[in-house]
């Protein structure tokens, strides 16, 4: 089985936007975010998108089918992201019991009040719709990779990266954490 993780193009929308839904996620695809999928056999199996707006990078939406949880391809799916992270600061509201899965790419736990104002509001209206999150950041440029590699998830595949697309040659695998 072949894998594919690539930035994706608007002839995707529709499929990200399904998948989104059929993980039982509250948002689509918009024109602020660059979204990036793994693919098999052109399926949609994990998704994640990251906001650039007010200068600063929001990390959403980070999902994995089911059947491909908790084998490691949410972490080569953070990993492919990773140089688009390092443009400016970065932020996510994950879910609480993911936080330490966002820590290995060097998110950090913060006060919500140090967040920018439209965060705050959003972090207000996730926890106010019953949503367990935590507020996290990560500065410009971190540079974790072997502390993200070395993450104990298991033995990794082999990893073919394309300027815009990574091909691997095992099985997928995945934590599967939402980030709101």
């Amino acid at each position: 089985m072949t894998l594919d993780i690539i930035e994706a193009e608007a002839s995707l929308k529709e499929a990200i936007d399904h998948f989104y839904v059929e993980q039982g996620y509250h948002g689509n695809w918009s024109e602020t975010e660059r979204a990036f999928v793994c693919l098999v056999e052109s399926t949609v199996i994990a998704a994640v998108k990251v906001e650039q707006t007010h200068g600063v990078s929001i990390l959403r939406g980070m999902y994995v089918k089911p059947c491909y949880q908790n084998q490691g391809l949410g972490t080569h799916l953070l990993n492919h992201i990773e140089p688009v992270l390092n443009e400016t600061v970065a932020y996510c509201m994950p879910l609480a019991h993911a936080r330490a899965f966002y820590e290995k790419i060097g998110f950090k736990d913060v006060p919500m009040d140090t967040y920018p104002d439209f965060l705050i509001e959003r972090c207000n209206g996730y926890r106010d719709a019953g949503y367990t999150i935590t507020t996290m950041k990560r500065d410009q440029a971190m540079q974790q990779r072997d502390a993200f590699m070395g993450c104990g998830v298991g033995i990794l595949p082999t990893l073919i990266i394309h300027e815009k697309n990574a091909s691997y040659s095992s099985p997928p695998i995945g934590p599967g954490f939402m980030v709101v």
